[in-house]
């Protein structure tokens, strides 16, 4: 289905409801039902898409939920009848609040589905979003069950971006498209041993597993390398050896170790073969889809 001719003619929420299939995203959903022990409205889900690609808090989420006919109309509420509304809002929080992973975890299937069908979320904040096409140049290869990870380009997804543009807009300001500066140096290697009092980290797995982080903690889909990965076998847009963790006493190194897909901490791109220190609580994501949070406790 080519949209680049209509793009300008059709709301975006029309077309994102034409190009999703729900239906192999139950799976995500049944989980966010199990971990907040309650039904999940399909419009609470809405929500935190909407959120994500207007770059919305939750405040003015919810206030353009209760006035912007467009969201009414794609969240399946009347136009008018706002009884549901306050229901709606409790289900969202529960779900940022206690299920926080697996919410972030369908939000990446969903971009991903999208992605599979030719196209790539251009986000905005009060300026509409967009459905754009992506080139031909960035098409999925389609995984031919060998052992190699699987190239991932999502065009302006989740700062893989198109290495020929030169800005990208991000709520509304356009920002220079430089290598990401981090609070490390760009020439940053994690510390060769570890300090007395490192912190207490949890791993929190998609599959609804934890691990305690005692020293350090390989990632990647290489047998022997990595102690889960087993479970990360699906995962194909994870690199045999993706990514390290660490320890240490202000927090937790993650390291990337030159992964095809790159490595991000709260959706912050970790310099390729560099390191990222993870001071708070956050969200880890190897490639476009498999991600983890760290818990810790200083």
């Amino acid at each position: 289905m080519d949209m680049s001719s209509n793009a300008t003619s059709e709301h975006f929420l029309v077309q994102i409801e034409r190009l999703i299939d729900w239906a192999p995203l139950a799976p995500l959903m049944h989980a966010i039902s199990t971990r907040v022990h309650a039904d999940v409205p399909l419009a609470a889900l809405k929500m935190s898409l909407i959120a994500r690609w207007y770059g919305m808090s939750e405040a003015a989420l919810l206030e353009a939920c209760h006035d912007r006919i467009s969201f009414r109309r794609f969240l399946g509420l009347p136009a008018t009848d706002s009884h549901d509304d306050v229901r709606l809002a409790e289900a969202f929080r529960r779900n940022i609040t206690q299920a926080s992973l697996e919410a972030q975890q369908l939000i990446l299937a969903v971009e991903a589905q999208l992605l599979a069908k030719g196209f790539s979320i251009k986000s905005g904040a009060w300026a509409e979003a967009a459905v754009v096409p992506v080139m031909s140049s960035e098409a999925v290869p389609q995984n031919n069950g060998s052992d190699e990870t699987a190239l991932f380009q999502p065009g302006e997804m989740a700062k893989l971006l198109g290495q020929d543009e030169s800005l990208v807009a991000r709520g509304g300001v356009q920002v220079a498209k430089e290598p990401l500066q981090n609070t490390v140096s760009a020439v940053l290697e994690p510390p060769a041993q570890l300090d007395d009092t490192p912190v207490q980290c949890t791993v929190e797995w998609p599959w609804n597993a934890t691990t305690e982080l005692k020293d350090s903690l390989n990632i990647g889909r290489e047998i022997g390398f990595c102690p889960v990965a087993d479970e990360i076998q699906p995962y194909r847009h994870v690199s045999r050896r993706h990514a390290e963790l660490r320890i240490c006493s202000e927090g937790v190194w993650v390291c990337d170790l030159r992964s095809r897909n790159r490595t991000f901490v709260n959706d912050d791109e970790v310099p390729t073969g560099q390191a990222y220190l993870a001071d708070t609580d956050s969200r880890v994501r190897f490639g476009p889809n498999f991600v983890i949070l760290l818990k810790l406790k200083h």
